[in-house]
């Protein structure tokens, strides 16, 4: 009965009430000023340029979240420009990839251990991440492929690309990424 209630087609009352907040303005205006709030005064606050003066840290983070969100509302940029629907585009895109680096970490760390991760990975890692953020941003920049990504919009492509990344990365975790054998007592 509750079940019929809540989840009468298309979401029922919980569907109405996501549909209601996107009417307010929920995901357009207020869900991304807190994000670009919170972001620019956890930076304010670890650089510590004010000496730790919450308040003009706070009063300079409202500014630019407030700086960013308004162009948006009254839609004086295009929309390929606009601060927020690029955030809107890349933070979907950005989960679905951090849930596949979770999986293949798990992945790795099952067939690896413990703390060899960080070890084998070494320096590359960061290279790794912004290489990773830097194709995000352009999957961002050009949602509907663009003219460098037009062959990324086939999903078979895609499961496949994937598919073929994750195995790689499982074998090449197991077999080793070239620094020796594993076992001290051969060379």
């Amino acid at each position: 009965m509750i079940s019929n209630i809540l989840f009468q087609y298309g979401g029922g009352y919980f569907g109405q009430s996501i549909e209601y907040l996107q009417y307010l303005g929920f995901w357009d205006v207020i869900i991304p000023f807190a994000l670009i709030f919170a972001i620019v005064f956890a930076i304010l606050e670890k650089v510590d340029i004010f000496a730790g003066k919450k308040n003009i840290n706070a009063t300079i983070a409202i500014a630019i979240a407030l700086l960013t969100i308004i162009p948006h509302v009254t839609q004086v940029y295009p929309p390929e420009y606009d601060v927020v629907s690029i955030i809107n585009a890349f933070l979907p895109q950005a989960a679905l990839v951090f849930v596949v680096l979770v999986v293949v970490m798990l992945m790795l760390g099952i067939t690896t251990g413990t703390g060899q991760l960080a070890e084998k990975l070494g320096k590359s890692a960061p290279f790794i991440a912004v290489a990773l953020v830097l194709f995000l941003l352009a999957r961002a920049w050009y949602p509907l492929g663009g003219p460098m990504f037009t062959f990324l919009d086939d999903p078979q492509l895609i499961s496949f690309l994937v598919a073929v990344l994750v195995f790689g990365l499982v074998v090449f975790g197991v077999i080793g990424f070239g620094g020796g054998s594993r076992n001290p007592s051969h060379p």
